[in-house]
Parts: C-alpha cells; structure tokens; sequence
C-alpha cells in the first residue's frame, strides 16, 4: 500500500465560533493549536493556522481576549491572528415562503451579487 499523500494544507479558524463551540462552558480556555491540527490531519503539511476574529468590547473579557492573542503571537509561530470588527446583528422580517409551481417560477433570477441564475430547462 502506498504512504498516504502529504497536503500542505492552510487552517482557517473563526475564532468567535471556536470559542463559543468548543470553549466556552468548560475549564478549557487554551489548546495548542499547531499541536492539534497536526494530531488533526497528520499526513498533512500544515503551512500556516489563520485565526480570525475581532475585538471584543473593553472589560474583563477583553483582557482575556488580549491574553489569548499575546499568547497566539508569541508561542504559536504557525498562527496567524487576523483581526477584523465586529458588526453589530441585524434584525429581519420574516416574509412568509411562498411556493410556485415550476410553470410559474421568472426565467432568471437575480443573484445578489450584480448577475442573474437562469432558470434550469430540465428539472
């Protein structure tokens, strides 16, 4: 059999949801990151850990916030910290789903992003 095909392979962390999905409520506030993606993926060639988040507001989580990214800077030489901002959540209305019957669905559609879909001919 032959060895298993070696990645090099990039990590992208979004800090917030780490925190809020595998730390927050334990005793556990550090994990050697380096440490467990290698354990993670260990045929891979890790390149680089891209740890994204934001500031949280001043107080006594923000300290701990600052702990965490000198720690991140100083002993985790793969990690990189990336910081963006934090936007404030938005409220929408609920508008109910209406449903139609593939006769009646518009040829295109537009896509949010300038262009259009086009309707598919087979379904």
């Amino acid at each position: 059999m032959p060895p298993p095909v070696s990645l090099r392979t990039i990590v992208y962390i979004d800090g917030f949801n780490f925190y809020y999905g595998v730390l927050k409520n334990t005793p556990y506030k550090w994990l050697d990151l380096e440490r467990f993606y290698t354990l993670l993926r260990p045929h891979d060639r890790i390149q680089t850990i891209k740890f994204f988040t934001s500031l949280v507001h001043p107080g006594p989580h923000r300290l701990r916030q600052d702990t965490l990214l000198k720690a991140l800077r100083t002993c985790a030489p793969m990690v990189e910290v990336i910081l963006g901002r934090l936007q404030a959540a938005h409220r929408s209305r609920q508008v109910p789903l209406q449903l139609l019957p593939v006769a009646q669905l518009p040829a295109r559609v537009p896509d949010g992003a300038g262009g259009f879909i086009e309707k598919p001919t087979e379904w």
